[in-house]
């Protein structure tokens, strides 16, 4: 398997990349990722964990406790299952964000992405699934034209104040954009929220909107346990496959674009 490492990974400072045929792993000042494994997309294509940060990861003990403490009938509500406030900032529940607020995490992010991608200023790009608009907020300070669509009315409701007249509410498998109207084209861990049936739509309207440049980030696990783990942690999950499936699906999809699969409750001794 051809592995291509993007100029912007190359240039990272005090980071380790450990590689094998089917995996990566990021280790280092920037980047502590011992818990995530990045597999190469359809295309054999390895961008990078763009999102890697040590301020954004939840402690893997701490998710185990709300599991074994929260029960299903207290912690889900069509609030939440609709991505209201109670996916967002309800505190109490324990899952989901908890209070989804900005604090600047994702402006590193953004620069390793615009220059992976070659995005300079005035250039278009879409985030699918944006919540409240705080990553395409950063490619804004970076002088990018952004567009953000959420199926969230709560988070549009609320996106940040920055980018809240570009941010707008609607589904992805019908995206309100003329072809080819934006020069790079993404989504955070928003393919595995979209029903398998529907999945076909969903990639194909992102196709079509953008002029050639596509990411996904796409949570997902190795093993039956990883999966269960995962479907148990978020009802909101409706597509939750092995890196494989995916891989398989999005060929057959025709994807052109770049993936990095995110393990998102790696248990120990799976490789």
């Amino acid at each position: 398997m051809h592995l291509h490492i993007g100029p912007s990974v190359r240039k990272m400072k005090n980071t380790y990349l450990n590689f094998n045929s089917y995996s990566a792993r990021y280790i280092g000042d920037m980047d502590r990722l011992d818990i995530r494994h990045a597999i190469a997309g359809p295309n054999e294509t390895e961008t990078g964990n763009f999102f890697g940060s040590k301020r954004m990861q939840r402690d893997w003990n701490d998710r185990k406790r709300i599991l074994s403490e929260v029960g299903e009938k207290d912690r889900i509500s069509k609030d939440y299952e609709g991505f209201g406030y109670d996916y967002f900032d309800n505190p109490d529940i324990g899952i989901g964000y908890g209070g989804y607020r900005y604090d600047g995490r994702y402006a590193m992010s953004a620069r390793r992405i615009a220059e992976h991608y070659h995005l300079s200023p005035g250039c278009k790009i879409l985030e699918v699934g944006c919540a409240k608009g705080y990553i395409i907020y950063e490619f804004q300070r970076l002088g990018l034209q952004v567009t953000g669509i959420d199926i969230s009315r709560y988070a549009v409701s609320h996106a940040h104040m920055g980018v809240r007249n570009v941010v707008c509410q609607g589904d992805v498998c019908n995206l309100p954009f003329s072809n080819g109207s934006f020069d790079f084209v993404f989504g955070k861990e928003m393919l595995p929220h979209i029903e398998e049936v529907r999945l076909e739509f969903a990639v194909k309207e992102c196709m079509r909107v953008s002029k050639g440049k596509i990411f996904f980030e796409i949570q997902c696990g190795r093993t039956d346990q990883e999966l269960e783990i995962m479907k148990a942690w978020d009802c909101t999950h409706k597509t939750i496959q092995p890196p494989d499936w995916w891989k398989a699906r999005l060929f057959e999809l025709g994807y052109p674009g770049d993936t990095y699969y995110k393990v998102l409750f790696p248990l120990e001794g799976v490789e």
